[in-house]
């Protein structure tokens, strides 16, 4: 039975350092934001410095040590996210309702009569306006940026060794 939990334990360790290695992938100077209650952080924008055993240091004014059993959540920046396609249909939709309106006032003759001119300039209004709007959309959506962030996994599969009365107690610990 023991030899059969030291196989098991010796199986386990090597997947538990290569994971933990995987896990966490932060590089110096990166922009992080950390939540770690037990600290009174809640969503601080930082710089990760570096990670010395178990404890991750940042840097805002001054270094802040956190443990990472104190981390709650931790996001790394990915980059920036601009809204060029979405400000285009926005665009794209506007002008040709601008385009339609305008097309249909300057058509209209006063009795209510629908001129057979009519359908063409509301077309062509409609397509050239849109066009337009389609540009200005994208031009505005290219000025909003926003930070886009990735949660780091903190923890994977982690195995522990204890020693207890009767001999080693192996525990086992995955999330997902």
């Amino acid at each position: 039975m023991r030899s059969a939990m030291l196989l098991a334990v010796l199986l386990f360790v090597p997947i538990t350092h290569s994971a933990a290695q995987r896990s966490l992938t932060l590089v110096r100077g990166q922009r992080a934001r950390v939540t770690a209650p037990a600290l009174g952080a809640y969503h601080h924008e930082l710089r990760y410095v570096g990670s010395f055993g178990d404890t991750l240091m940042f840097s805002a004014d001054t270094v802040l040590a956190v443990p990472l059993a104190d981390v709650v959540r931790l996001e790394i920046l990915k980059g920036q996210r601009s809204y060029k396609w979405p400000g285009a249909a926005i665009g794209l939709v506007c002008g040709a309702l601008v385009g339609v309106g305008i097309g249909y006032a300057v058509t209209t003759d006063g009795s209510g009569n629908w001129d057979f001119s009519r359908p063409m300039a509301v077309m062509v209004g409609g397509v050239a306006f849109g066009v337009i709007g389609t540009g200005v959309g994208a031009w505005v959506g290219l000025s909003i940026r926003t930070d886009q962030w990735r949660d780091v996994p903190l923890e994977g599969l982690r195995v522990s060794v204890a020693p207890v009365r009767s001999g080693l107690s192996v525990g086992a610990r995955i999330t997902f």
